[in-house]
């Protein structure tokens, strides 16, 4: 939906501390991890119908603005097959000035659609902004998270908003958030398309993005690129534990009224994913759009 919600385009914006725990036993662990704007966007869609029973596999490539200008790009390669999903991603920024860093990562995510919404069943995280680098890998069963191992450990910062055993319930990791099934295609509206919230835990720390209102509008793609409706959200993002409550970064983002998903249907399938993420910063607009997308020959 980064894309994704840890892809490191940092853009020098650090959420702070991340906090997780360690699988298979109660005890909890944390993790220090620079959190991304991308990381937010990745998580701005994620939903609740069933999917269609094809088998669709779909490759998509995402361009990665800073201020129109141009800093990076991502894959984004998915199955839907069913009502089981995979989906991986793979990306890197450039630094092209002081606020933005030589940044990689990878995602995956695999679960199903069930009775009305996305049930993952394993996320993977690999990334790397200059020295520093992050991993997580998470096994969920009933929206929950059951094991959990997150690099780096834990720091523990005086304004960190503890993580519970709660905060990692009735949740979807980032990867998995990025799929937004709808009920039907034909006759959509915005509303249907954009009000939901959604429960993101991405291995440090917990969080909602919500969309509301929205509107309909169609986009006329270059040659390889998408053309047809989309569905504009307006988005918002709430802290909810693992990260650091005094931090700028945080408070910026909370009251960041500069926050849009626009979504796109994907061929043979009842769901939506990201056409576009903008995230308003300070440095201008952070803006991840489709530029390719390629069907597999229908098997």
């Amino acid at each position: 939906m980064t894309i994704g919600a840890v892809f490191a385009v940092r853009i020098r914006y650090r959420y702070g501390m991340r906090f997780g725990f360690s699988s298979g036993r109660d005890a909890m662990r944390g993790a220090r991890a620079g959190g991304a704007a991308v990381a937010i966007a990745l998580a701005l869609v994620a939903s609740a119908v069933p999917a269609r029973a094809a088998t669709t596999d779909v490759s998509l490539v995402y361009g990665i603005s800073v201020g129109g200008v141009r800093i990076g790009e991502v894959e984004v390669n998915a199955r839907f097959d069913g009502n089981g999903y995979a989906v991986s991603l793979s990306g890197a920024t450039r630094g092209v000035s002081r606020a933005v860093s030589n940044a990689t990562a990878t995602m995956s995510a695999r679960g199903i659609i069930r009775n009305g919404r996305v049930f993952p069943a394993e996320f993977q995280l690999s990334m790397t902004e200059g020295v520093d680098g992050a991993d997580a890998t998470m096994t969920l069963r009933d929206r929950a998270v059951v094991d959990l191992t997150v690099i780096p450990g834990l720091v523990p910062w005086f304004d960190l908003v503890p993580l519970t055993m709660e905060h990692v319930r009735n949740i979807v990791d980032p990867m998995s958030a990025m799929i937004a099934p709808v009920r039907r295609i034909e006759g959509l509206t915005a509303s249907e398309a954009c009000n939901r919230t959604i429960p993101v835990f991405d291995g440090w720390s917990r969080y909602d993005v919500t969309l509301g209102g929205g509107e309909v509008r169609t986009v006329v793609g270059a040659a390889g690129g998408y053309s047809g409706l989309v569905y504009v959200c307006g988005a918002g993002y709430r802290p909810i534990a693992g990260h650091r409550s005094s931090e700028a970064p945080v408070v910026y983002m909370e009251g960041n009224s500069r926050l849009q998903a626009t979504l796109m249907p994907i061929e043979g399938q009842l769901v939506l994913i990201p056409y576009e993420l903008l995230i308003g910063t300070e440095i201008g607009d952070l803006v991840i759009r489709v530029e390719q997308i390629t069907y597999a020959p229908t098997q």
